[in-house]
């Protein structure tokens, strides 16, 4: 972020925490490591830490141990200005999707009653793989519908022989359905609706439910999760070309044959900027027996737990760090240093640099957070403050320490500030 913009003040003026490496021998090892500034979207950093922490505490706390299904809805090129400019279209449609999904599911469950609830989490991607504002929906079902037993439990009815053609019957009622609202509300005129309804090939409308996840697979249930709250902008495929241009790897070729995208600073982040999601606008919400008020939401939570093999890692994270070991009172608290950190380092590459997990992972030790300072005053043209003197061993006097990362003649941590990015140097000071 260029220094001295208002986002970039923002960031420092919440605050950092110092840290250093545990297993190095050098002293003056110390880096900081900006709190998050909250920002929607196109802070890298802060993109990358709500992924981690939706994907968490959806597969620890909200999603029980059954299977699920993946549902992704696109709509046509001539309803997609309306979804970008009116929030009232998205909610529209999203209801029919979900009302034709759960319908079809019931359908698909032996023995289930009429008054059966799926859970659904629906996410809204206002983007594509090529950084265009592309409104579609990903919605995380599970693969089966919940009723109430005899005695308040949840029992759950899993959904079998789910063919091709049911998910074809979703996608016509979808189409049928989403033109009639759109016609009826004021969105579409009768030419529009004469057009939409009368094209080869669904018209624009495509669904696809091939993804899938057995109940037993809980650490693939948080990659999807986390592809479904995934940011606009992959940092790993980011690249420069030179001083003023800017290179975007696509994962698929484009129509007339690219395959990435040159770009200066300013064109990226009008391109951005249109990504962004719109304030006050949930980015996921919760449905079905998985919504806040919902009689079985209690009963069917229950049973959601992280994959043993994160348990395991969380349990020997806490052991190194000295941390105390989960209470069978609470054994599963919400978002633990250690159960953050953790998360945060099983996160692909774009994670954040500045992270203590990143910054030590070449020398394979575990940054301790030494010390923590809020409401920072710093200068608004992304120059030093001096902080001395707070380290364990005392500090040197007079050392210059950045709110980002530790700057000056030498360069502590393998990353530090170079310009407006970040560069990688030695980290033997």
């Amino acid at each position: 972020m260029p220094a001295g913009t208002t986002a970039s003040r923002r960031r420092k003026a919440s605050g950092s925490a110092r840290a250093r490496c545990s297993l190095s021998t050098a002293v003056d090892n110390y880096f900081l490591v900006a709190f998050s500034c909250k920002g929607r979207d196109l802070c890298p950093s802060c993109a990358i830490r709500r992924m981690v922490d939706v994907s968490a505490h959806m597969v620890d706390q909200v999603l029980p141990r059954v299977q699920h299904r993946q549902w992704v809805l696109s709509m046509p090129k001539r309803i997609r200005w309306h979804l970008r400019h009116k929030p009232d279209v998205i909610n529209g449609l999203l209801t029919i999707f979900l009302r034709a999904v759960e319908t079809t599911i019931r359908q698909s469950s032996p023995g289930a009653p009429a008054g059966a609830r799926f859970g659904a989490v629906a996410f809204v991607h206002r983007f594509g793989s090529y950084l265009n504002s592309h409104v579609h929906f990903h919605v995380l079902v599970t693969d089966g519908v919940f009723s109430a037993g005899d005695d308040g439990e949840a029992v759950f009815h899993p959904a079998v022989d789910l063919e091709r053609e049911d998910i074809a019957e979703v996608q016509k009622k979808m189409r049928q359905r989403g033109l009639r609202w759109l016609h009826r509300h004021g969105h579409i005129d009768d030419d529009a609706l004469h057009v939409l309804d009368s094209l080869d090939h669904a018209g624009g409308w495509s669904v696809d439910a091939s993804v899938t996840i057995p109940h037993w697979d809980r650490h693939g249930l948080e990659h999807l999760v986390r592809y479904c709250a995934r940011p606009p902008l992959s940092q790993e495929r980011l690249g420069r070309l030179n001083e003023q241009t800017l290179v975007y790897s696509l994962r698929r070729p484009t129509v007339d044959g690219r395959t990435e995208l040159q770009l200066t600073p300013i064109e990226l982040l009008d391109l951005l900027s249109q990504l962004v999601t719109p304030p006050r606008l949930h980015k996921h919400r919760y449905c079905g027996v998985l919504a806040p008020n919902a009689a079985l939401r209690a009963a069917v939570t229950a049973s959601a737990e992280p994959a043993g093999a994160t348990l395991q890692l969380l349990e020997q994270a806490r052991a190194s760090m000295g941390l105390p070991s989960a209470s069978p009172a609470e054994p599963n608290p919400s978002s633990p240093l250690a159960h953050h950190r953790l998360r945060a380092g099983r996160a692909d590459d774009r994670a954040d640099p500045r992270s203590p997990r990143r910054a030590d992972a070449g020398a394979g030790g575990d940054a301790g957070t030494l010390a923590t300072a809020a409401r920072v005053r710093v200068r608004p043209d992304d120059r030093h403050c001096g902080m001395a003197g707070d380290g364990p061993d005392g500090g040197a006097e007079g050392e210059r320490l950045g709110v980002i990362a530790l700057t000056g003649d030498r360069a502590r941590g393998p990353w530090h500030r170079q310009g407006g990015g970040w560069g990688r140097v030695s980290a033997t000071g």
